[in-house]
């Protein structure tokens, strides 16, 4: 008989869903529409990356998608919330039943290496993993959320706390660090002269 502790939440599918639409102020454009050196958009990437790991992709935001993701299910911003937590909230309102590997779309390093590690993690009995990156830096928007999460996201809205690290905080969510050759994929963009560096 396995060890419970080392159990899988294979029983749960997992979907993904993908933040957009962010004021992307610092960047001076939607970070989504931003095209690597092979043409394709940050979001197009992502989805294309994500896709063979789940059992459904949701984008939420209001902003635009290129041509090519058009038939994706979009979400709805969920009134009265604010950033990242009204993605969240959004996509397990959507489908409360699945876990769901939260995305944001400033991150064009992610992998499929990173993603099978992330997946590879879920433990029975948790509400979620969340990556600890550079030994200290929890990231909750490259992170996997199992159904019972919703719980604390919605305790979150309705004590007004858009801080969605806070999710971190609970015992129910388990914290793991990210093996130094993947720590990239966590790495997010949000400068012109931060884009320069990665040089993708």
């Amino acid at each position: 008989m396995a060890d419970a502790a080392n159990e899988k939440n294979d029983d749960i599918a997992v979907w993904a869903c993908i933040l957009i639409g962010g004021k992307s102020s610092r960047m001076g454009q939607p970070k989504h529409l931003l095209a690597d050196k092979t043409g394709l958009s940050w979001l197009e990437r992502t989805v294309a990356v994500v896709k063979p790991h789940v059992a459904g992709i949701a984008l939420s935001g209001s902003g635009d998608v290129p041509a090519s993701l058009a038939s994706h299910t979009r979400l709805e911003d969920v009134s009265g919330v604010y950033g990242p937590l009204t993605g969240i909230l959004s996509a397990m309102r959507f489908k409360p039943n699945v876990a769901w590997l939260l995305l944001a779309c400033d991150m064009p390093s992610i992998n499929k290496e990173s993603i099978a590690w992330l997946l590879s993690q879920r433990k029975f009995g948790s509400w979620g993993t969340v990556p600890s990156v550079m030994g200290n830096r929890v990231e909750p928007l490259f992170a996997l959320y199992e159904p019972q999460a919703k719980e604390l996201f919605e305790t979150m809205r309705a004590e007004s706390n858009l801080r969605i690290s806070s999710v971190a905080q609970s015992d129910k969510i388990q914290i793991l660090s990210v093996p130094p050759e993947l720590q990239l994929a966590w790495n997010n963009v949000n400068t012109p002269g931060e884009l320069d560096v990665l040089n993708i």
